[in-house]
């Protein structure tokens, strides 16, 4: 998926300076479930805390609503993805197939309820498995 907002490109430079991606994550018991991985996203130093990666968030979880995206998960920072709605995942009985502090894994339910009685092991894209 790509979203490019307007923040996401520098108009003085014109030149890209921040992006994200969103990738397939699926969960032990639960394949009905339309569930991404948010990560990377990253914004280019020297352009940082100006709106721009809450600007990529926010693009990209409107995004995945219009797609029917049932559910977003996160590792990241415990401070600044709440701001979205992300909640510790441990609330809806998920655990990451990484081995990371449970407060830095969350979960967005972006339909209401999809995760209701059930529990398990996101786990992310083969891809990553190698990083």
């Amino acid at each position: 998926m790509v979203a490019q907002t307007p923040a996401s490109k520098d108009a003085n430079l014109g030149r890209i300076v921040g992006h994200i991606l969103l990738s397939p994550v699926t969960i032990d018991g639960a394949p009905h479930i339309a569930v991404l991985g948010l990560a990377p996203m990253a914004v280019q130093p020297e352009v940082q805390r100006q709106g721009i990666g809450t600007a990529l968030v926010a693009a990209s979880l409107e995004r995945c609503r219009a797609l029917g995206i049932q559910v977003v998960v996160v590792l990241g920072h415990p401070a600044y993805c709440p701001r979205f709605g992300f909640q510790p995942a441990r609330r809806f009985g998920l655990s990451s197939d990484y081995d990371v502090p449970a407060d830095a894994f969350m979960a967005l339910e972006l339909t209401p309820g999809a995760l209701d009685s059930t529990t398990g092991v996101a786990h992310y894209h083969a891809a990553f498995r190698s990083l």
